[in-house]
């Protein structure tokens, strides 16, 4: 299974009170992502962080839309 490194830029909300000069200049997160990459298509890829390969099972899984993702890094294991 291929392990992978993805840079890619989040949405952002705040609670609470902020000027509105704060609201529209806020910036997006950039965020990497490192784990196993179980499955890539046009519109999104699935990226896991653990694996239980006697059972077949995985945790902490995350789903990445393809147009946040700025750039994919494979790594060598």
């Amino acid at each position: 299974m291929k392990i992978v490194e993805v840079y890619w830029q989040d949405a952002q909300s705040q609670d609470g009170w902020v000027s509105i000069e704060e609201a529209v200049n806020d910036s997006l997160p950039m965020i990497r992502t490192v784990g196993y990459l179980l499955k890539e298509t046009k519109e999104l890829i699935v990226v896991t962080m653990q694996l239980d390969t006697k059972n077949d099972k995985t945790s902490m899984v995350m789903t990445i839309p393809r147009a946040w993702i700025k750039r994919i890094k494979r790594l060598k294991p």
